[in-house]
């Protein structure tokens, strides 16, 4: 699921994740997507070049801090829903 910038300074990640205004809000929205591929998501309809793609700098190292299992998990998932 992208980040989805609301407009007026407002980020949300996904269709139906908690909207964040002001300073920082994209990177809390970044923090909301790590939780949950730190969780057990598996980002089945994901587009990964175009969401890695909208990450700043600082979002793609905080990012890159989820454990390599996590990602292969979402990466496999995402395979399989492609077939």
């Amino acid at each position: 699921m992208p980040i989805h910038n609301l407009g007026g300074g407002c980020y949300r990640w996904g269709d139906h994740g908690k909207k964040y205004c002001g300073a920082g809000a994209k990177r809390k929205a970044t923090q909301q997507m790590r939780a949950a591929f730190q969780n057990g998501y598996t980002g089945a309809s994901i587009d990964w070049t175009k969401e890695l793609a909208s990450l700043t700098k600082d979002e793609l190292a905080m990012f890159n801090e989820i454990d390599e299992q996590t990602i292969f998990r979402a990466l496999q998932s995402h395979k399989r829903s492609e077939k």
